[in-house]
Order: structure tokens, then C-alpha cells, then sequence
């Protein structure tokens, strides 16, 4: 309310906030990483900002788990947050992985008001399948549940002889203790009042990041330990284990329980050996045309490991013999987005130090790496910079599997193939930033990955923050808030370097009479977005020498 001034002095009025919408820039470097792990939940993808915390609840790095070194050379090379999407396949039909820990029962036990049907004393499994369950220990003791203690539960209908103490203790390789929990006062009676017990066993465990009580047991347990066995860490992943079912959220589309990411990693199942055939070093062309449609859906993009064959072109000279084909990546998705524009492939691979290996020199897919220059590129200069370049290196002394030369990578990056170079001083470095659509035949509008990303970045942003004008009136209040709103947005995206130019439009011009009869509102942004320089072209022109007059 305006202040009427009644007397000579100096008056303060608080105006109210004008209610403008800001448009809040998105992340543009979350990397997700879809594969075999040796520990972890499998039922939903879990987001890790370090290599310490996916050890921590994936089991670190593991020999037969390639997953395990592409998110480490992630976070060795600049990338900060990773959303972590573990699959497992069952080595046999009857299996399931999980391992098992059985404690017999009490002595003094009683049958009388318990359900016979049900397993004759507490059986655990571990929280998630895989071999490091059976290094899962668990001890059952009665310490401290004496009759004053139980007296808090009487409502429940227990006593003390129904309460038990659980130790949960996790150890490595070594026998060295890695993880324990300590749960008191549990109960498993579950009949009459005590299925209300909010301490009994099975809930208890629920939240639990090492065991899960699979079915109630009939017979409390006798005090002891007990060791998991039985768990195994599966099969090498099929093509229908990566793909799974959306209605389902298994496979790549475990996925979905995240709300967003920027990149995709999906390295090889199986580690990299010359005696193994080659189709399985790779992701199978399936996996790799679900993985680019799934990113088209996610605006993200999918970063794509090179076959192993194209190592054996290349050392043999056959550099005309890689093609983008071979990926098996084309088509458009349900939207009619060509799918390719989302995804980028890089070559060769590189060797590095395996650590596993006490040292000695592997062979590793570059996705994982890549995702991490790229997540370090955008923190430094934006995602309309080129992750690509003398500052694009490749952290830790890595060389290539092959040793490309000018010549051909002019043969590779015309095709749309985005180069790893080893140069003298500045070691190994990232030397293409072009989309699978990036080759010159295509002459596609997102032929460069900055440009795709720049544009995905800017759609995500908008389409989240712009949720607001659903329902409001659609007038020109409405038109003027989303128009300020996104060019607010988007001129600072310009300030940072991100366009040559751009314009917004929101009135009566984009919105017509019709749109509104139907309740929509067109916003029409158009943007020149900054394209790298790929070419550099120097002249030089030589003059004769003049006598100064």
C-alpha cells in the first residue's frame, strides 16, 4: 500500500517482487554409466559425485568389470557427477546371484503361534546379487535385552526372550572390515499385535545397504554368526539385458528413475584380450541403436566406444575400410529426430596403467575419459565450447592403440569419426567434435557435438522452467512473462559467448486466434550458435623489401 507522507522526513516502502520467472540453467555434464558392477542395488540408478562413493556402493574397481575403470577415468578426467545404472543377468536360469546367510533356531523354540508353511528360522540375502555377498558375516546376540528393556514394547505383545540384536559386517578381499551395521532390539515375531512392531526384522532392513530378510521366518534364530554363500556375479550382459523394458525400468531404462542426465556410457562388457573374438569386446549394434534413440528421447547424448575391429583396420593399413555404418546406428526416433545427431563416436582406444595388473599396460574403451573432458570443458569455458583441442587431454600418462596420422584422420573425420591424437609436449588429447550425423554428406544442422549440446541444453532448461504457464490465462500478460522470462535466459547464454545472435517472440504473431481456441502458446526462439573452428587457414603473402624514403 502507497505511504501518505504527513510530516517532513524521509519514508521506506518495501516494493513487492515483480514476480518475473527466472530461467535457471540446467546441468550439462551428468554422465551415466549403464553395465555390470560387482556390488550395488540393481532396481534403481544411484548418483555418485566421486570414485571414492561408487566404491564405496559399487564395489570399486573390479578385473572383469570394465564399467568400474570408465567411471574412474570419468572422475580422473574432470567429471564431478555420475548417475550409475547397474544391470545383472543370472549365470544360469535357476539362479539369481544373491547370496544367502541361514542361522539355525533357538532350542527353546516354540511352533505354537507360528505358521508352519514358512522357512523354519531366519534366513537373510544380501541387498543385491553378486560375489561380494559372500564375504557378508551376520551375528545374532541377545546383549542388553533384559526384562526392563522389553517393557517399552509390551504394547506389541513381546517380552524379551522375542528381541534380538544383528551385526551386519562386510569385508574385502583381505578380510579387512569395509562396511558393518548394528541393529538392536529387532523382533521376528509377527503374529497379533507384533506385525505393528516397527523394529521388527524385516523392516528393520528395508533401508539396509547390505542384507534383506526375503521371507519371515517362523522360529527365532539362535545367537551366532553366520557367512554368506552362494552369490555369484552372473553372466556377461545380453543385448536384451541392456535394451530391457521401459514399462519396466530394466536396462538402459533404469534410467528412468533418474531425472535427468547429459551423457551416456556404455563400455564393453568384457575386457579387451587378443585371444578372445572379437564381437565380444563390443556393445553389441542392437544395445548401440537403442542407447542413441533412448538419448534422443533424454536429450542427452550417447558417447560411443569404437569396435575393435577398427583397431586391426588401422594397424593394417585399411583406414578406408572404417565406416560409421559398422556402429549400426541410423534411423530417427518416434519423434522423427534423426537418432544420430545424439550421439558421438571416438577413436581409437587408449592403454593406460591397470592398477589390478600390478601396473602393466590394458587396452580401455575412451567413453568414460571422454565424458570427463567433456564434463571439464563445460566447467571451464560452457557447453558451447568444443570438447576437443591442446586443452582436451586425456589425464594420466595414456597412449593409443594406434598412432593416427593427419593423413588418416583426413580420411576418418569427414565420415563424422571424432580422433584421439598423441602430440609432442601435450601428450594424448581429444581431436574431433563431431555428431554421427557430422559427416560432410549429411550437411546436417548438428554436424558439431557443441552446437547439439547447446541446443539440448537450452530446450531442457526451457521445458522445465516454463512448466509454469500451464493453465495461466493466455493473454498478453502470459506472452510478455515467457518472452521476458527466455530472453532474460538466454541473453546471458550471449554475454558468455554462446551466440552470434538470437531473438525471441511470444505475441499475437505466434499465437493465433486458433492456438488459443486450443490452448497453446508458441514461443519462437531462433538461435546463431557459435561453431567451432575446425579449420584454421593461415595466408601468408611475401612482399619484396622497400627502401625506406
Amino acid at each position: 500500500m502507497p505511504i501518505t507522507p504527513t510530516f517532513p522526513g524521509v519514508y521506506l516502502e518495501e516494493i513487492p517482487p515483480s514476480g518475473r520467472r527466472v530461467v535457471t540453467p540446467l546441468a550439462t555434464s551428468i554422465a551415466a554409466f549403464v553395465g555390470r558392477a560387482p556390488a550395488g542395488p540393481v532396481d534403481e540408478a544411484l548418483t555418485v559425485r566421486s570414485f571414492g562413493q561408487f566404491c564405496l556402493l559399487y564395489g570399486g574397481l573390479s578385473f572383469h568389470h570394465p564399467l568400474t575403470h570408465a567411471v574412474q577415468d570419468f572422475f580422473e578426467n574432470g567429471g564431478s557427477q555420475a548417475v550409475i545404472a547397474r544391470l545383472f543377468e543370472p549365470a544360469s536360469a535357476s539362479g539369481t546371484g544373491y547370496a544367502e546367510l541361514q542361522f539355525p533356531p533357538a532350542a527353546q523354540a516354540s511352533l505354537a503361534t507360528n505358521d508352519l508353511n514358512l522357512a523354519p528360522s531366519l534366513r537373510l540375502m544380501a541387498a543385491n546379487p553378486g560375489a561380494w555377498g559372500n564375504r557378508l558375516s551376520a551375528r545374532a546376540d541377545v546383549d542388553g535385552t533384559a526384562d526392563c528393556s522389553a517393557d517399552q514394547f509390551r504394547q506389541y505383545g513381546l517380552a524379551k526372550e522375542d528381541l534380538l540384536n544383528l551385526t551386519l559386517t562386510l569385508t574385502d578381499a583381505d578380510g579387512k572390515q569395509i562396511a558393518q551395521e548394528r541393529l538392536l532390539n529387532l523382533s521376528v515375531k509377527w503374529a497379533g499385535p507384533a506385525k505393528d512392531f516397527p523394529n521388527r526384522l524385516n523392516l528393520a532392513l528395508t533401508h539396509s545397504k547390505l542384507c534383506r530378510v526375503p521371507q519371515l521366518p517362523a522360529l527365532p534364530p539362535a545367537p551366532g554368526s553366520v557367512t554368506g554363500s552362494g552369490g555369484d556375479d552372473g553372466d556377461y550382459l545380453g543385448p536384451e539385458t541392456y535394451i530391457g523394458d521401459p514399462l519396466k525400468n530394466t536396462g538402459l531404462h533404469l534410467l528412468n528413475t533418474v531425472s535427468m542426465f547429459n551423457l551416456l556410457c556404455i563400455p564393453p562388457d568384457r575386457r579387451i584380450f587378443d585371444d578372445v573374438p572379437l564381437p565380444l569386446q563390443d556393445v553389441d549394434k542392437l544395445v548401440r541403436q537403442a542407447a542413441a534413440t533412448y538419448c534422443t528421447d533424454r536429450r542427452a547424448i550417447y558417447i560411443v566406444d569404437p569396435p575393435a575391429a577398427w583397431d586391426r583396420l588401422a594397424s593394417e593399413g585399411r583406414i578406408a575400410d572404417i565406416k560409421l555404418d559398422d556402429l549400426g546406428i541410423t534411423g530417427e526416433n518416434a519423434t522423427g529426430i534423426e537418432v544420430g545427431r545424439n550421439a558421438a563416436v571416438y577413436f581409437p582406444r587408449f592403454i593406460g596403467e591397470d592398477v589390478l595388473m600390478k601396473g602393466r599396460p590394458a587396452t580401455f574403451a575412451p567413453s568414460g575419459a571422454i565424458a570427463g573432458v567433456i564434463a571439464a570443458t563445460d566447467a571451464a569455458r560452457g557447453v558451447w565450447k568444443a570438447p576437443a583441442g591442446m586443452d582436451a587431454g586425456l589425464a594420466g600418462e595414456k597412449s593409443l592403440t594406434v598412432s593416427l596420422t593427419d593423413e588418416q584422420e583426413g580420411v576418418l573425420n569427414p565420415q563424422g569419426i571424432n580422433c584421439l591424437r598423441t602430440f609432442p609436449v601435450v601428450g594424448t588429447v581429444v581431436w574431433g567434435a563431431r555428431t554421427l550425423r557430422g559427416a560432410d554428406q549429411f550437411e546436417d544442422d548438428y554436424k558439431y557435438l557443441p552446437v547439439r549440446r547447446l541446443i539440448l541444453f537450452i530446450e531442457d532448461s526451457l521445458y522445465r522452467a516454463t512448466q509454469w504457464a500451464v493453465f495461466e490465462p493466455n493473454d498478453e500478460s502470459l506472452w510478455s512473462s515467457l518472452r521476458l522470462s527466455v530472453n532474460d535466459f538466454l541473453a546471458g547464454l550471449a554475454k558468455q559467448g554462446a551466440f552470434y545472435n538470437y531473438s525471441v517472440a511470444c505475441d499475437a504473431s505466434t499465437t493465433t486466434v486458433t492456438d488459443i481456441a486450443n490452448g497453446i502458446v508458441n514461443i519462437l526462439i531462433s538461435i546463431a550458435p557459435v561453431k567451432p573452428a575446425e579449420f584454421v587457414m593461415i595466408q601468408i603473402e611475401q612482399t619484396a623489401a622497400t627502401s625506406a624514403s
